[in-house]
């Protein structure tokens, strides 16, 4: 399994459980690793992010951003 989906995320986001739940699935289904990024826990991240959670990295590439489409990320990590 080489394929790492990064989700940026946060405490207290309901579109980042969302998105922690669909890729966990993922990775339960032996499709990627799982990475999760906490951005309040570098103020870096929390400047350059602000409230624009969660974002879906695949291989160290934006895919998605906000809502996530379980379907096209499927996909997406299919393909990487």
């Amino acid at each position: 399994m080489s394929v790492v989906v990064q989700v940026m995320t946060r405490k207290a986001c309901h579109l980042c459980e969302d998105a922690e739940h669909f890729v966990q699935q993922l990775h339960d289904e032996g499709l990627c690793n799982l990475m999760l990024t906490d951005v309040d826990a570098d103020l870096q991240l929390a400047v350059r992010y602000g409230a624009d959670v969660p974002i879906i990295f695949i291989n160290d590439q934006e895919v998605m951003r906000h809502a996530v489409d379980v379907e096209t990320l499927r996909h997406l990590v299919m393909l990487a």
